[in-house]
């Protein structure tokens, strides 16, 4: 009985690991912003919907192992070209599942040329009990490149009451203009064995919130932006701030559930990109 549990215990750490890669190009043919490369393998998916010359270009990725685990890793790479628009978005909420042994890996890594106008808008990433994720987020930007882009987390599904009281998350973000770092930011929990929902529940931490995100937006970083953006997290049910260190500005939030989050990141996208003609993408209403 013994050695058929041992067994059963090395077969689960030797299962196949879930990889993905995407390599995503957007370039430019005349005035329109079109797909100039495309490299997919393993998990990792991009599907591309039809826009018209007046549309940015929109690009869903899918991960098509439903959920990350252990050993699991998907690392993604876009870059938008000089002059080009589009939109990068993700086809669900990403999951990470139990964890026996190491981390889920996501890798990210983002290139906006000069004069470029460029969305990172993947939805939510779901945490449940005993996960583990490091997650990390590498953005360069071109010469009056212009970007919005988020990173969110919910610990636990509200909805189905779920709490996340062990586990693991180092969440990672780096900002650099022409090779310049202008901003960095690691976020980390459980890396001492404390109880997450412990340490989320802190005052001086989440409170009663479970979902965060980090909002980065440049190229039209000015006051009264920044005095909309502030403007929008007061009138939301989350809460949060921004602030303009220079050449970036940084919103952090904080709410209840996935649902209200999702409604100021919308309102903030809005704001933000709505000049530029953008429009949230579909796959955000699903």
């Amino acid at each position: 009985m013994y050695g058929a549990v041992r067994s059963m215990a090395q077969t689960a750490a030797e299962l196949q690991r879930s990889q993905g890669n995407l390599r995503v190009r957007l370039g430019k043919l005349g005035e329109r912003t079109m797909l100039g490369d495309l490299y997919q393998q393993g998990c990792l998916k991009a599907r591309i919907p039809r826009h018209t010359s007046r549309q940015p270009l929109e690009i869903i990725t899918i991960n098509t192992a439903g959920g990350l685990t252990d050993g699991d890793e998907v690392t993604s790479a876009v870059h938008w070209d000089s002059s080009t628009r589009g939109i990068v978005t993700t086809q669900a909420a990403e999951r990470i599942y139990h964890c026996r042994q190491g981390p889920a890996a996501i890798n990210t890594t983002l290139t906006v040329g000069d004069d470029a106008i460029a969305c990172w808008l993947p939805q939510e990433t779901i945490l449940f009990d005993r996960s583990r994720l490091e997650r990390n987020t590498r953005i360069n930007l071109g010469e009056n490149a212009v970007l919005f882009a988020v990173e969110s987390l919910v610990f636990g599904r509200i909805a189905m009451r779920e709490v996340v009281r062990t586990g693991q998350v180092f969440d990672r973000m780096e900002v650099r203009r022409d090779g310049r770092l202008i901003l960095a930011d690691a976020f980390a929990l459980g890396q001492d064995g404390q109880s997450i929902d412990e340490s989320l529940g802190r005052t001086s931490a989440f409170g009663t919130a479970r979902c965060c995100a980090t909002v980065v937006i440049a190229g039209n970083n000015n006051d009264a932006l920044l005095g909309e953006i502030r403007a929008t997290i007061v009138d939301s049910d989350a809460v949060g701030g921004a602030s303009n260190p220079g050449p970036v500005i940084t919103c952090r939030l904080l709410a209840h559930d996935s649902k209200t989050l999702r409604e100021l990141i919308v309102n903030l996208y809005e704001a933000c990109l709505g000049p530029f003609e953008f429009s949230v993408p579909r796959s955000w209403h699903c």
